[in-house]
């Protein structure tokens, strides 16, 4: 089956054209399959997936010929849940994709449902389960479909359990974002300030918020205000969501709280209150008590 987690983004627009170009064709002809193909090619292609989950699911469903269609839809639908902190919503869709691969023999799709249970873990504050159910998933990570979830996806699973925590690692294509904060665990301030400049522009897939927050936490570490208002500008569209979490695999948090900081970082006293109360809500509602605690604990600080 294609891989519902699309981590190779670009930045030249062909790539959407050409996937809208394909839905529109394919909305002309009577062919579900047809169809389905390409609604999976705009959603490799598309930051806004819930309704392309929701229209897989419902085209595909109870054709056996397009399970895995159906069951891309639920994955899909697993994500875009997970973004919003919605694990009851993620529950249901995950549940569906595992009866559909159980009941078409498709093992691939635990693969995926396996990770979500993971961050699951972790967003709902157990940190050691986490980290051992992200070491089992991890380990699945061989074999067909399995194109982009591989290099260097555990050791950033298991950073976003304790972002502080950045060591060496092998990163894979995640290294520019994580060296920063390997170098100021390392006392190496002036080389996480190179680091951090040279830091480029992410990917824009599933993973661009978690990084982004990376840079984010670096920046505030090194009170570097120009990183600072570049991550700010970056994670705003995202402040009512984990980020990160709508890749299904992790998450550094609600991106309203890394906004708190960053905001307080640049001296916007009543933008940082906006966003502790942006993030203590996503926390409240993905059941995140650590969250949570860290929302209200910032709402309590006097201004400056």
């Amino acid at each position: 089956m294609v891989s519902p987690v699309p981590l190779h983004g670009t930045h030249g627009p062909r790539g959407g054209q050409a996937a809208r170009e394909a839905e529109q064709l394919a909305r002309t002809l009577d062919d579900p399959g047809l169809l389905a193909l390409a609604l999976d090619a705009r959603f490799l292609q598309s930051a806004s997936r819930a309704g392309i989950g929701a229209e897989l699911v419902a085209l595909t469903a109870g054709a056996a010929h397009l399970a895995t269609f159906e069951v891309l839809g639920h994955l899909v639908l697993v994500q875009a849940s997970s973004a919003l902190g919605d694990l009851a919503g993620a529950d249901r869709h995950a549940a569906a994709a595992d009866a559909l691969a159980d009941r078409h023999g498709l093992p691939v799709v635990g693969v995926f449902t396996d990770w979500y249970a993971a961050l699951r873990l972790a967003v709902t504050g157990r940190p050691d389960a986490a980290r051992a159910a992200y070491r089992a998933a991890a380990a699945r990570l061989t074999g067909p479909g399995m194109t982009g979830l591989q290099g260097g996806l555990l050791p950033l699973a298991l950073l976003s359990l304790d972002p502080t925590a950045a060591g060496d690692a092998d990163w894979g294509p995640h290294e520019p974002w994580v060296r920063p904060l390997v170098l100021l665990g390392q006392g190496d301030r002036a080389g996480a300030q190179v680091a951090l400049d040279a830091a480029p522009d992410s990917p824009r897939d599933l993973l661009l918020e978690a990084r982004g927050c990376l840079l984010a936490l670096a920046a505030v570490e090194l009170g570097d205000r120009t990183a600072m208002a570049r991550a700010y500008g970056q994670l705003l569209p995202a402040a009512d969501e984990l980020a990160g979490a709508g890749s299904g695999l992790l998450t550094v948090g609600p991106a309203a709280l890394h906004l708190t900081r960053l905001a307080l970082g640049l001296g916007l006293d009543e933008q940082a209150a906006l966003h502790a109360r942006q993030a203590l809500a996503v926390a409240e509602r993905a059941g995140a008590p650590h969250w949570a605690a860290a929302a209200r604990s910032a709402l309590e600080q006097p201004a400056s």
